[in-house]
């Protein structure tokens, strides 16, 4: 018998809603890395069968996705108070200020992976 365990997972769901407008099926997935005992990470999904947004609601909402995949090559720039421990995306946008939490770049030069995204209803 394997020891119980459990864990708490959060997806932005509303990102099915611009996928299936690009006419692919509308799934996201979210990699988590775990702690316990003969696990190493768990992926959940959510796949919808068919389009969560009529043609006419999509068009009025018009729904757009901002995404930052990655970072890589930042200035060092300390005197400014910048350093690679603390990179964070940060967007002002349609009157709203997002930020994603802080992350080291690494330190061996290799891009810093994000895959941050942010939806607005732009209709």
């Amino acid at each position: 018998d394997l020891p119980m365990a459990s864990a708490t997972a959060s997806m932005e769901l509303v990102r099915l809603l611009v996928l299936g407008r690009r006419q692919e099926t509308p799934e996201i997935t979210k990699r988590l890395d775990v702690q316990f005992e003969g696990v190493e990470s768990v992926t959940i999904g959510v796949r919808c069968s068919a389009d969560l947004l009529s043609p006419q609601v999509g068009a009025r909402l018009n729904p757009l996705i901002l995404t930052v995949s990655s970072v890589h090559g930042l200035p060092s720039e300390t005197h400014l108070g910048q350093t690679r421990d603390t990179v964070r995306v940060a967007l002002n946008a349609f009157g709203r200020r997002d930020e994603s939490a802080a992350q080291a770049l690494p330190p061996d030069g290799r891009p810093l992976q994000l895959d941050w995204k942010r939806v607005f209803f732009t209709g």
